[in-house]
């Protein structure tokens, strides 16, 4: 800042000098005249092209700093809200019981960082809307906070063969996932696909 304004003063003291030149020097012909304005106006053009070069330098910088803070900011409201990461869940295989079988679930969180103040709740597909309200169910998460990775949830916590409606609310939005499990040949089949805002983030039938 004091390199700029100092420039700045001696462009204006340049500038100055050639007026006062050409108003009290009468005769302008002589080749001492010539060559003492040629020497401001060379002193002038030097002046003017490095208050240009320190401006842009100074304003790249800024907007580096800008970036930088800009940066900061973005990286905290991410560590706070859970930025991009979602969450979805499967089931685990071969841990079927009872009949109709019922499974456990995994929590998969995927991004990179934590999600926060993370709410799930379930409810089964049934032809009986009476029914399917009865099934709806919280997700029990723990205090909420979902570190990145695969997480067991609770083997007392079953979900039984059919199609399923889930919703994991946290600080960041909302995910709306649908999990079907049915069986073939034996071995239970995953399918469905997690959403937020409209957008799909995942094919539950590619876990990975």
């Amino acid at each position: 800042m004091f390199l700029k304004i100092v420039l700045q003063g001696l462009t204006y003291l340049a500038a100055l000098l050639i007026a006062i030149l050409d108003y009290k020097r009468q005769d302008k012909r002589t080749i001492k005249f010539k060559k003492r304005r040629s020497a401001l106006f060379i002193v002038l053009f030097l002046l003017l092209t490095a208050n240009i070069v320190i401006t842009i330098q100074d304003d790249q910088e800024k907007k580096r700093e800008i970036g930088q803070l800009t940066s900061k900011l973005d990286e905290i409201t991410n560590e706070l809200t859970g930025g991009d990461t979602y969450a979805y869940f499967m089931a685990v295989p071969n841990m079927g019981e009872g009949d109709p079988a019922t499974y456990p679930l995994t929590l998969w969180v995927k991004g990179k960082y934590p999600m926060r103040m993370a709410v799930a709740q379930i409810q089964t597909v049934y032809d009986d809307a009476a029914k399917q309200f009865q099934s709806i169910r919280n997700i029990p998460l723990g205090d909420g906070t979902l570190p990145i990775g695969i997480h067991r949830i609770d083997d007392n916590f079953r979900v039984p063969i059919g199609k399923h409606i889930i919703t994991i609310s946290s600080r960041r939005s909302l995910l709306n996932e649908s999990l079907e499990l049915s069986m073939f040949n034996g071995v239970l089949q995953q399918s469905g696909d997690i959403f937020r805002d409209g957008k799909k983030l995942h094919d539950i039938a590619k876990p990975y």
